[in-house]
C-alpha cells in the first residue's frame, strides 16, 4: 500500500525506481524475480498502468491505472528521476546534503516525500515536498534544462517567499539538476539577493548527466 500511495505522488516511476521502493518501504531487497511477479499481479488487476518506453534503452515505467500520464520524452525523463531521487531522499540521512544537515544523526527517522501543495495557492509548486522528522518541510527540484530569465525569476522569488514565510515551516529547497541548467539556478539565486536572505537554504547539486539525462552516481554542488 505504502508504495502505491508513493506511486501516485511521483505519477510514474522506471523498474528501477519501483523497485527501489517496495526495497525501501518493505524494508528488504526484492530480486528481479519476486519483483516482477508483484507487478504482473497489479498489472493484472488493473492497479497500475505500464509501457515499454526509450529513453537511452528500452525499459518498462509504471503509473496509477486511475491516472493518464502523457509519455512525453522531456517529461518523462523528469518524472522518472523525481521518483529515483525521491527514494534516495528518503533512503537514509546523506552527508552533506543541506536540507538535512541540522538534523542530529541520532535523532533521524525515515522522511516522506509527496507533491508541493503550497498554501498560498498563487505560490510555485516544488516537485516534492521532504517532510523531516523535525516537522520542517524541504522542497525539491528537478532541472534538466536552464528556464527563460522571467520565469526563472518568478520560480526562485516564490521559493524566497516560502523560506521568509511563517505560515509553512520550509527549511531548505534542494535543486537536482544537468551541470547547466544548475549553473544557471545558482547564479540567479545569487543575482536575485536571495543567498544574503536566505544563507545556507538553497543548494544546487549537479545530480544528472547532461546528455543522457541520466541519473550521476556521484553528485557535486553549484554555485
Amino acid at each position: 500500500m505504502q508504495v502505491l500511495e508513493w506511486l501516485r505522488e511521483v505519477r510514474i516511476a522506471s523498474s528501477t525506481g519501483l523497485r527501489a521502493a517496495y526495497s525501501h518501504f518493505g524494508g528488504e531487497e526484492l530480486d528481479q524475480r519476486r519483483f516482477s511477479r508483484r507487478v504482473i499481479k497489479l498489472e493484472k488487476s488493473g492497479v497500475i498502468g505500464s509501457a515499454f518506453v526509450t529513453h537511452g534503452r528500452q525499459h518498462k515505467v509504471y503509473w496509477p491505472a486511475e491516472r493518464t500520464y502523457r509519455l512525453a520524452r522531456r517529461e518523462l525523463a523528469h518524472d522518472l528521476l523525481l521518483a529515483e531521487f525521491s527514494i534516495w531522499l528518503v533512503s537514509q540521512r546523506h552527508e552533506g546534503l543541506a536540507l538535512t544537515d541540522h538534523l542530529p544523526a541520532g535523532s533521524w527517522r525515515t522522511p516522506a516525500f509527496t507533491a508541493d501543495h503550497p498554501l498560498n495557492t498563487k505560490s510555485h509548486a516544488a516537485d516534492g515536498m521532504l517532510w523531516l522528522p523535525d516537522n520542517s518541510i524541504g522542497l525539491m527540484e528537478i532541472e534538466l534544462s536552464p528556464k527563460s530569465g522571467r520565469k526563472l525569476r518568478t520560480v526562485l522569488d516564490s521559493h524566497a517567499a516560502r523560506l521568509a514565510s511563517n505560515s509553512e515551516t520550509i527549511s531548505g529547497v534542494l535543486y537536482l539538476t544537468t551541470e547547466r541548467a544548475g549553473r544557471t539556478v545558482a547564479k540567479a539565486w545569487q543575482e536575485f539577493g536571495h543567498a544574503v536572505d536566505h544563507p545556507g537554504r538553497f543548494q544546487v547539486l549537479h545530480a544528472v548527466d547532461d546528455i543522457t539525462l541520466q541519473r550521476l552516481s556521484e553528485l557535486a554542488e553549484l554555485g
